[in-house]
């Protein structure tokens, strides 16, 4: 019974890997974080709309072991996306290094293949993309991501044309899956390469105007963030203060403004502390300005 689910498995891999040749590839982002959005989608024809995209949860820093039966009943390859694997997941060693390893059944380290990470100086980048069926790029086209792991770093025990290793994760939208479903692989390990499916819910998605969107926010800078701050504060000082001193002094109009008077003074103050560095960068005393203190 094993053999023929095993059997079944692997058909489905290699089913899978022809008709996804034929898939749509649209760029949406680089880096680690396993998080952001592709910016504008003019190059589909699509200048208003963008893809956001949140693989985070995926990251199991204890691995997915998977059986490796192209090399051998005793093998496993475990691997995660979005992190690397912790000690208790890595088998060689080099903790929050590697990503993708081969191992015995045992749990010692074969191969230690690819690491989670972008190194300008080795030449390792980590790249995401949206897959679209062939039919075209409308909502329903959309068949999930994919997350290509090209690592030039050193290896462990295992030796890689141009010493790059290339591990294509496509992850499937697949709602009924939850994060990290079914997971089925091919490999090229004379070429080191390996093509990773795994059915997700994280990897439906949808169009969103730009802007829009749970991860808008993260285009706001710190200034603008405090400057927003500010001015709900500054403006929930000034309605609460008119409030009080209306309703218990009876105050109307400017005076019901709270500090009035102090306000009045800073007003001067600073008015003199501009006239006066005027005054001192042009060279050209002009009288009074600290006579008005």
């Amino acid at each position: 019974m094993s053999s023929l689910l095993l059997l079944y498995l692997s058909l489905v891999s290699i089913v899978y890997l022809s008709i996804a040749q034929t898939f749509n590839y649209v760029k949406v982002g680089l880096g680690t974080t396993c998080i952001g959005t592709s910016g504008s989608l003019s190059d589909i024809g699509l200048p208003d709309q963008q893809i956001e995209y949140d693989l985070t949860p995926m990251h199991d820093p204890a691995g997915r072991t998977i059986p490796d039966n192209n090399l051998g009943p005793n093998k496993f390859l475990t691997m995660t996306i979005c992190g690397s694997l912790n000690g208790e997941g890595s088998a060689c060693g080099n903790t929050d290094q590697w990503c993708f390893e081969e191992t015995h059944t045992n749990g010692t380290c074969i191969k230690g293949v690819a690491n989670w990470e972008e190194n300008f100086e080795y030449g390792s980048v980590i790249e995401y993309e949206a897959i679209f069926d062939t039919a075209g790029y409308k909502q329903q086209d959309g068949v999930g991501f994919r997350v290509t792991v090209s690592d030039h770093s050193p290896k462990y025990n295992i030796t890689c044309p141009r010493d790059q290793a290339i591990i294509n994760y496509d992850i499937i939208c697949d709602p009924e899956h939850g994060t990290w479903g079914t997971t089925t692989f091919t490999e090229n390990a004379t070429n080191c390469n390996w093509n990773v499916t795994i059915r997700s819910s994280l990897g439906c998605f949808q169009y969103s105007p730009i802007g829009s969107g749970s991860n808008s926010s993260d285009n706001l800078s710190a200034g603008s963030v405090f400057l927003i701050i500010f001015i709900v504060i500054f403006l929930t000082y000034v309605i609460l203060g008119c409030a009080y001193n209306s309703f218990y002094h009876g105050r109307v109009g400017m005076d019901a403004v709270p500090n009035k008077d102090t306000w009045a003074q800073f007003s001067r103050y600073t008015r003199a502390g501009c006239e006066l560095t005027r005054d001192t960068i042009c060279c050209s005393h002009s009288p009074g300005s600290y006579q008005e203190l």
